[in-house]
């Protein structure tokens, strides 16, 4: 029978991710996140400046970790977390999937389409806005294999 390995989180993940430095992040829905670093778990949590604990998916970027929540966005780099808030750009904040271009550029999948981008610093509207995934909460990673197949033509 499977068991879970010792220290590892026992609840529902969402998006399992590695990062340049082999580090693996999970989102878990109802513990926030976790990183694996040299076999040894930790936790991105309210502690940390991630106060929620349902976290629906992540993104690399460099030394930048975006964090997607059904309370938002939030950015965890030098083991700091800042809130991005969406609602003023995107009149909604719930993120439910998120992928990294080539170009570095952070896609954001909400229940309204894939509305923006995370260019450098900046939030920025795209013209994606109309695309529409069934269910889209449900399968993150069915949305980003989309997105990966919308997206490779990006110059």
């Amino acid at each position: 029978p499977w068991e879970p390995i010792k220290g590892m989180p026992t609840v529902s993940s969402y998006s399992i991710i590695e990062d340049k430095e082999h580090n693996i992040w999970v989102s878990t829905f109802g513990l926030g996140l976790f990183k694996l670093s040299d076999s040894a778990w930790s936790s991105i949590s309210e502690e940390d400046g991630l106060d929620v604990t349902n976290t629906t998916s992540i993104a690399i970027n460099d030394d930048k970790v975006y964090i997607g929540t059904e309370e938002g966005l939030f950015l965890y780099q030098d083991q700091e977390v800042e809130k991005i808030d969406l609602q003023e750009t995107l009149n909604d904040n719930s993120v439910q999937a998120l992928f990294t271009t080539k170009l570095g550029n952070v896609y954001i999948g909400t229940s309204n389409g894939i509305p923006a981008m995370v260019k450098g610093n900046k939030i920025e509207r795209n013209d994606l806005s109309q695309v529409q995934i069934q269910d889209i909460g449900k399968f993150p990673l069915f949305m980003e294999t989309q997105i990966l197949m919308i997206f490779t033509w990006e110059p």
